[in-house]
């Protein structure tokens, strides 16, 4: 009897360990699909569009924003959902001080259970909408928070643990995105400022041969002549 308790809870531990690394793969698996979305454009808004459909498909969310620390204030990059075009629309910028995203700056996520408490002000649009709970992840590049991605949803307490794992991976994902189109940005810009250097340096050359000329070929007739 103790030798098959010992084989069943052997048998028990081994299909936990067996589901448990399943789930892995299958976070592993979703998170490249969104690293995949990021990465099908350099350019910010194209790949946070296609990020957020296939987010959509993998995280069902009534509402959804990517926020930017932006010259000391909360930019709105990307939504979907309720309210996409009216509520906070991209572009839209607040101050950090006083807002959710002050509060996601130490890289904690954040799990709001009940909007109805309304801590923060952009809370009575949200209720407006009807959302009830909020879940929002730092985008963190190393220890440095650059910015949040935050869902909602209309039912309170709404997200599930496996939903707050993959949310906070997902959020160093979209840092990294971010960084590398920046990145990549500022080198085209570079490129763009050397090409135009390069350009005003020929039509200095040009503009300096053609002003040149006349007076050159009357001194080398003049020399020519005394010669």
């Amino acid at each position: 009897n103790a030798e098959r308790s010992r084989a069943e809870s052997r048998a028990a531990e081994a299909e936990r360990l067996r589901d448990e690394l399943g789930h892995r793969v299958d976070v592993l698996e979703t998170a490249n699909r969104c690293a995949r979305a990021l990465g099908s454009s350099l350019e910010l808004d194209e790949a946070f569009g296609a990020f957020i459909r296939e987010l959509r498909g993998l995280v069902p969310f009534e509402r959804t924003a990517i926020v930017l620390v932006e010259d000391e204030t909360a930019t709105t990059m990307a939504t979907a959902g309720r309210g996409a075009g009216d509520v906070f629309p991209p572009g839209n910028a607040d101050p950090i001080e006083g807002s959710l995203l002050e509060r996601v700056l130490d890289g904690r996520i954040v799990v709001r259970r009940d909007l109805t408490a309304k801590e923060y002000p952009a809370d009575e649009k949200l209720l407006e909408l009807g959302l009830r709970s909020e879940l929002v992840t730092p985008l963190l590049l190393g220890a440095r928070t650059i910015g949040m991605l935050s869902l909602s949803r209309d039912k309170p307490d709404a997200f599930s643990e496996d939903e707050i794992e993959l949310v906070s991976l997902l959020g160093r994902l979209v840092a990294t995105a971010v960084q590398n189109i920046r990145a990549y940005e500022a080198e085209r810009r570079r490129v763009e400022e050397l090409a135009r250097l390069s350009q005003l340096r020929a039509d200095f050359v040009s503009l300096v041969s053609h002003e040149l000329r006349s007076p050159m070929a009357a001194v080398i007739g003049a020399a020519r002549t005394l010669q």
